[in-house]
């Protein structure tokens, strides 16, 4: 739905002029700050378990987190690394199409070849993740098998002002000492986890992903499976913080 303005009968019969002034100014400063429309946002794919921001051959958690909030740039990657960016070219250097960076909603997945949904992979984290700061940001692992370890180091931080509507969902977190998730600095609406019910029941007792989520036997406890202990879609085994 475009812009709206709303007057009423009254004014607008005192101020006519002034009206249509108003709406030829308002046009105007809509035409110039449109654009036009643009490719979706990217979607980044995670394709190893290791930790950092080093340029070689796979993209990490890490790397991924920055090249969503702007503070690594596309144009540094290397093609092998470029090849995980969606609807991205590598000529010398790495660029695309979608929109990414700070004012981008983009998604960062998990490559399931490396991270299968029946067998769990670990990233063990080596540093402080950085912070999801500028909104709109997913970290799902969703349909893969994900989880991160922290260690001694707290898992994620979402922070700022600006860092509101950010989703992460669809993993496991362990041994993060004080937070899995932070979220501080005045960030809003964010989602941690998913709302669908775990399967229970009969469901518990098949090897079907009943409720089309990705995984089967999601929040199963009778099932000696590392997905099937997973409760649907989140497991934090970590304190969430609000701060």
């Amino acid at each position: 739905m475009g812009t709206r303005i709303s007057l009423t009968n009254r004014v607008m019969r005192r101020s006519l002029p002034l009206v249509i002034a108003v709406a030829l100014l308002v046009a105007l400063c809509l035409g110039r700050g449109a654009t036009p429309a643009h490719a979706a946002a990217a979607t980044l794919t995670i394709d190893t378990t290791t930790d950092g921001d080093v340029r070689n051959a796979v993209l990490t958690l890490h790397e991924s987190i920055k090249l969503a909030t702007g503070t690594l740039a596309v144009g540094a990657l290397t093609s092998s690394e470029c090849a995980l960016v969606s609807n991205s070219t590598f000529s010398g250097t790495c660029s695309t199409t979608d929109t990414i960076g700070s004012g981008s909603a983009d998604l960062i997945v998990f490559k399931t070849a490396t991270f299968p949904p029946d067998t769990p992979a670990t990233i063990a984290l080596t540093a402080n993740l950085p912070a999801l700061s500028t909104g709109s940001d997913t970290i799902s692992g969703v349909g893969a098998g994900v989880i991160v370890d922290g260690f001694t180091l707290d898992c994620f931080l979402i922070s700022g002002e600006g860092s509101d509507s950010n989703v992460i969902q669809g993993l496991e977190m362990r041994s993060c000492p004080n937070d899995g998730v932070e979220i501080s600095g005045g960030a809003d609406q964010n989602t941690i986890g998913g709302s669908n019910a775990p399967e229970s029941g009969g469901q518990c007792t098949n090897t079907t992903d009943d409720d089309g989520d990705g995984y089967r036997n999601d929040g199963c406890a009778s099932v000696g499976s590392a997905e099937g202990m997973r409760e649907e879609l989140f497991t934090i085994v970590c304190p969430l913080s609000l701060k």
